[in-house]
């Protein structure tokens, strides 16, 4: 038996929105829009329907919702202690590449782009800069920065990028 095809998204697939309008524990009550997937076209709307339990609810029909509770440490005071995983010489390398590629660029973004310019930014990017360029790099080349190094003021594009 052949059914006429009602839209021409048979294989789309299909999306339900649910809303409870009411409830208790034998009955609930809501309504139900089922949409193709492809185009959002209303398939089946279902409004006020109310579905009952055929026996009372019991104990034994109650479903566990929770597992377990595991209490850990809020993430603003850090990594939980069996959990910190040790720094290597290679951390430590790469965390010193990242700040000089940082540098680099920054000073980079300093030269390239007037303080005139910088009125006309969105805000976010008017704070960055701002940050950057009053606080950040004035801090390095002070050398007051705990980790950038005065020295790496002298890199070049092909320093960076070796």
């Amino acid at each position: 038996m052949s059914y006429p095809q009602s839209h021409a998204h048979m294989d789309a697939g299909l999306v339900a929105g649910c809303n409870v309008t009411s409830g208790n524990p034998k009955t609930i009550c809501g309504d139900v829009d089922v949409y193709c997937a492809a185009d959002g076209h209303p398939e089946i709307q279902v409004h006020g329907l109310t579905c009952s339990s055929f026996s009372s609810p019991g104990p034994q029909d109650d479903r566990k919702l929770y597992g377990k509770n595991v209490w850990k440490r809020d993430i603003s005071h850090g990594i939980e202690p069996q959990s910190r995983v040790p720094a290597t010489i290679d951390h430590a390398r790469l965390g010193e590449l990242c700040e000089r590629a940082s540098y680099f660029y920054l000073r980079r973004l300093r030269d390239e782009v007037s303080r005139d310019e910088i009125p006309a930014m969105e805000w976010h990017f008017k704070h960055l800069m701002n940050w950057v360029l009053d606080y950040l790099l004035p801090k390095i080349e002070a050398g007051q920065h705990p980790r950038v190094k005065t020295e790496w003021a002298s890199d070049n594009e092909e320093m960076v990028l070796q």
